[in-house]
């Protein structure tokens, strides 16, 4: 926890700098049990910044934290990943499924972090799971079009890459 050793409120940009640490450091562990406590470290923190100091995350947060589960083999990995996406996708749309006009786009869900849920699923070979992540966002971006493209929710190389990642793991 960042708030016991710091005598100040830790700032967005701190908690920003953890997280990148974290997530970039599951990929140096050996040991899957360390690479799963290091992405259920940079979850901890992502909820700590919220709940003790209410401090909004933005995409960027949200992504490392993504990323560091998405680089885990644990058996739940893709189901934290995914609780994270929804609760991002619940803050930025409102009940009609349309975009809320009262918050700022800074915590936006975007293709990456489609692409990050994806392959912590693609990692055990769930391939359903990534096919509807991938359904999904398709329909996000063609939800869209009508308003003007979003490029954010347009399916990359990196949701295709899951998805066959996702096949290669299936038994």
């Amino acid at each position: 926890s960042i708030s016991s050793t710091v005598t100040t409120a830790p700032t967005l940009e701190a908690y920003g700098a953890v997280l990148s640490c974290l997530a970039r450091s599951v990929r140096w562990y050996s040991n899957e049990r360390q690479k799963e406590a290091t992405a259920r470290q940079a979850e901890s923190l992502l909820q700590e910044m919220q709940d003790e100091y209410h401090i909004v995350p933005n995409t960027l947060l949200y992504a490392h934290v993504l990323h560091a589960w998405a680089q885990t083999s644990a058996p739940q990995a893709g189901e934290h990943a995914e609780a994270i996406l929804n609760h991002m996708l619940r803050q930025y749309y409102d009940e009609h499924k349309t975009p809320r006009k009262d918050l700022i786009t800074s915590n936006k869900p975007n293709n990456y972090c489609f692409s990050a849920v994806m392959t912590a699923y693609a990692k055990q070979g769930r391939v359903q799971k990534v096919q509807d992540l991938l359904h999904q966002l398709q329909r996000l971006y063609e939800g869209t079009q009508h308003h003007g493209e979003d490029p954010d929710f347009l399916p990359n190389a990196f949701c295709f890459n899951a998805l066959i990642e996702a096949w290669a793991n299936n038994n």
